[in-house]
């Protein structure tokens, strides 16, 4: 039925729509729906009904909460993409308690969600409300869904501190909160999610270093922290991590040495590690052995103002040495006295070393 205008389905209870009403799986996206309260109230004549889609669809209408909303006994799955929603319309959904998949991704939501709107779904299992704009407030509603096992709020233009309180990420095997304005430190009940396989971080503004504790998510499969302000080392009890297959810090300011290369951290390349420049070790082409740029900068600096010294040392030297001899022959000339006392000195001195000489050559060498 997609693709057409709707405003509302009309189910006897005769004969002839028995089979309707025994339906378990309908698409209703794209069909230009007005009022979505006349909507869910006609689609409550459908008591077997499983599946539904409603997306790219604008509800206008204000809906609440319906006697023929209760009707929904065996709905699992509710998908609306690219909807105009209204939030008296989750309000609505609190009906549907035996839902176990949720997916609002890319819907403009009119309203914000109440602590309470959603906490009546005890059977939802999966929610995706990727790409929806929300407020940090809806994470105390979702930390009420005991059953909840994934989570991706991914785009939802999240802002406040990573959520740290309650039971919000405890019971999870799938958690996606990437591409938010996050602050704050990763908290260290981060190593309770034993049953997490997917954690998603990625593109906050997370700050601090990573939790010693994630080395307890024995079951973790993914892990991507990349694209925060992280700081410190990495702790090196993560390559305990057996199971990771996806592992990211890259973009953070990460310093200290790359977890040993053994076991599944044997298989991570450079691209899991860059964007971190004080982080060394391989696969990164930085040695940890290495001295720091800085040093090794200040050193040709040092070996640079050395060579310019010793230049103008013997610069100096040179001229000194010509001033030292232009004073001498000036005084010499000046002086009549010291130059003949110069001169005798001179001579004296030849005489000395010609004999010198004449004494210490063997006898038959001047004859």
């Amino acid at each position: 039925m997609s693709d057409n205008h709707i405003n509302k389905l009309v189910v006897t209870k005769d004969n002839r729509s028995a089979g309707l009403r025994n339906l378990q799986y309908i698409s209703l996206s794209n069909v230009s729906i007005r009022d979505g309260s006349v909507l869910l109230r006609s689609l409550g004549s459908l008591p077997y009904l499983k599946r539904l889609d409603l997306s790219f669809n604008n509800f206008s209408g204000n809906v609440m909460s319906t006697p023929e909303l209760h009707n929904f006994t065996n709905l699992e799955e509710l998908t609306i993409r690219g909807a105009s929603v209204h939030t008296s319309f989750l309000q609505s959904i609190a009906a549907f308690t035996s839902l176990e998949r949720l997916i609002m991704e890319d819907c403009q939501l009119n309203g914000i969600i109440g602590t309470k709107d959603l906490s009546n779904l005890k059977n939802l299992k999966y929610l995706i409300m990727g790409g929806t704009n929300l407020n940090i407030s809806v994470l105390q509603s979702i930390g009420r869904l005991t059953s909840l096992d994934s989570l991706s709020l991914s785009n939802c233009n999240l802002e406040g501190t990573f959520p740290n309180q309650g039971r919000i990420l405890t019971y999870m095997s799938g958690v996606d909160l990437s591409c938010n304005k996050l602050t704050g430190e990763i908290p260290h009940q981060i190593g309770n999610l034993t049953r997490i396989h997917t954690l998603n971080l990625s593109y906050n503004n997370l700050t601090g270093s990573i939790p010693w504790t994630f080395s307890n998510l024995e079951q973790i499969e993914s892990l991507d922290l990349s694209n925060n302000n992280l700081n410190g080392k990495i702790p090196s009890q993560i390559i305990k991590l057996y199971h990771l297959a996806v592992f990211s810090v890259a973009y953070n300011n990460l310093s200290g040495n790359t977890p040993e290369r053994i076991n599944q951290f044997g298989t991570f390349e450079e691209s899991s590690y860059q964007g971190n420049p004080l982080l060394c070790g391989l696969p990164l082409p930085k040695s940890c052995g290495s001295p720091p740029l800085a040093l090794k900068a200040s050193t040709d600096n040092d070996e640079d103002i050395n060579f310019i010294d010793m230049k103008i040392f013997y610069i100096s030297f040179t001229a000194s040495y010509i001033v030292v001899v232009l004073a001498i022959a000036i005084v010499l000339y000046v002086n009549p006295y010291w130059r003949r006392t110069w001169f005798y000195l001179v001579e004296t001195w030849m005489t000395s070393c010609y004999y010198f000489i004449i004494d210490h050559l063997p006898k038959g060498f001047y004859h």
